[in-house]
């Protein structure tokens, strides 16, 4: 009898399946599998991502330490990130 591991379910499963379509198409937009992309190209790409998602992420940090001020993880029994 063989015996095979099950697969542990992460919350970040749910989120990478649900935004799998996008991705898809961004990399077909912005050609991130090109082969001739250059380091230069890359690296607008990643400029222009950080300068998107960085204050997202602060107002996100944000919200976080207000909601654990509050209490509201400790409610919830959510680990302390």
């Amino acid at each position: 009898m063989e015996i095979s591991a099950s697969r542990i379910f992460l919350p970040t499963d749910s989120l990478r399946e649900s935004t799998r379509a996008d991705h898809l198409r961004l990399e077909g937009v912005l050609n991130l599998l090109d082969p001739e992309l250059t380091r230069d190209q890359y690296g607008r790409v990643l400029v222009a991502f950080h300068e998107f998602y960085e204050p997202l992420e602060a107002q996100f940090r944000r919200y976080h330490r207000a909601a654990w001020r509050s209490g509201y993880p400790r409610m919830r029994g959510s680990p302390i990130c």
